[in-house]
């Protein structure tokens, strides 16, 4: 088998994994000579000139939308259906898309497998990083062909395209409205059904506004605990427990008694401080019999 020396990935042959590696690389060797945008494979170029052509051959059958590829199309006519058969094996949040699955399997794991080569920030798709990028070039490569406005990231430019064609796929569960983005859906929860509790988990009393936690308290029935402190092992249900499990209990004590390691008698252990990211900490000591003596373990 080819391996992908960076995500490791297996292809099946080298001309597949060859293509693969342009993710990785950023490399896009087909240029549209319309619009000089640039791509991975001459499939995808082939099918970009359709853009400019105004060729869809693949209508819906639900609405007046067509696309350009039968993958698009498949994915869309979920948004009428409201089918999400992509299931996440450890939050079971569902996805209509299983491309956005393997995304959202990565706050899990907390894989970032593309990094900016001027900045070293990394993000978990290779979209992130295209779009960050533009912050350095301050190019905005996303055009709208429905008007002159541009976009530095392709979502954006998604979004902004609904204006045109009144397309809004995020629909609420609790009434008729619908909206462009899930964050749009999402205030719209907040603000209109506050008090309105539709979810009932069938193991306990608790109801939810949204089927997304109820199905998060779920994981407490279930004995799941996918978010893990890398200091001291304990796990927790959901990530915003992990977050104040770092600010409060024996972390803090770790940190105090770091300002005073020049009191400890007797110790032969030293400090080593990394910061990873502002809400996370790693302080690795080496510690001695004295410091276990004194402040125990911390599991």
């Amino acid at each position: 088998m080819n391996n992908c020396e960076v995500c490791n990935r297996e292809f099946p042959y080298k001309s597949t994994l060859a293509i693969h590696m342009r993710t990785h690389t950023g490399e896009r060797p087909f240029k549209c000579y319309t619009c000089h945008k640039q791509f991975t494979q001459e499939s995808h170029l082939a099918q970009h000139k359709m853009t400019h052509t105004g060729e869809r051959p693949f209508p819906c059958d639900e609405c007046e939308k067509a696309f350009v590829k039968s993958s698009d199309l498949r994915r869309h006519v979920r948004v009428h259906t409201g089918e999400k058969p992509y299931s996440c094996d450890v939050c079971h949040k569902k996805f209509a898309d299983s491309n956005n699955l393997i995304v959202h399997r990565r706050i899990h794991t907390g894989e970032k497998l593309f990094t900016c080569e001027l900045c070293e920030k990394s993000f978990t798709q290779q979209s992130g990083l295209i779009a960050h990028r533009s912050i350095h070039t301050g190019e905005k490569r996303y055009f709208c062909d429905l008007c002159d406005r541009s976009f530095f990231d392709r979502y954006k430019l998604n979004v902004h395209k609904m204006l045109h064609t009144g397309d809004r796929p995020f629909k609420c569960e609790q009434c008729d409205s619908s909206f462009r983005t899930n964050g749009e859906l999402s205030g719209h929860r907040k603000t209109t059904h506050v008090d309105i509790k539709p979810f009932q988990c069938d193991l306990c009393e608790n109801r939810f506004t949204k089927s997304s936690h109820l199905n998060k308290h779920k994981l407490i029935h279930a004995g799941v605990k996918p978010f893990s402190c890398e200091i001291c092992s304990k796990s927790f249900t959901a990530r915003s427990d992990l977050t104040r499990h770092n600010k409060t209990a024996k972390h803090l004590k770790l940190m105090e008694a770091s300002q005073n390691t020049d009191s400890l008698q007797g110790g032969s252990g030293h400090w080593a401080l990394y910061y990873t990211s502002p809400q996370c900490l790693i302080i690795m000591f080496s510690y001695s019999s004295h410091w276990l003596n004194n402040f125990g373990d911390f599991n």
